[in-house]
């Protein structure tokens, strides 16, 4: 599974395939999340907008609580969706990891 984070405005964002025992833990996590009818806040033209990936043909965005698709908006307090793919991270973008963690916190 291919993994975006869409932080970067003018050079590529990071990408990185997540392993097996990753993406299993990722779609144990989606079961657990509660679906919700509030419309989740919009990411800035600029800075940290959240992860983005496919999974089973729908494409998802983790961002700040949030984990959304096209059609479905689930909440995810404790940002457990957007800490497992910060901990996939590959060693190359460790300065993000920093900046990342704050939009968590």
């Amino acid at each position: 599974m291919l993994i975006e984070l869409d932080i970067f405005s003018g050079r590529p964002n990071p990408r990185w395939q997540l392993d097996g025992r990753a993406e299993q833990t990722l779609r144990q996590l989606h079961q657990h999340l509660w679906q919700i009818r509030s419309h989740p806040p919009e990411p800035p033209g600029l800075g940290y907008r959240g992860f983005t990936y496919t999974l089973d043909g729908t494409t998802w965005r983790a961002y700040k609580g949030w984990v959304v698709s096209p059609n479905q908006a689930m909440m995810d307090r404790g940002h457990t969706v957007e800490r497992l793919l910060l901990e996939q991270l590959p060693a190359e973008y460790t300065e993000i990891r920093p900046r990342v963690l704050a939009e968590l916190e």
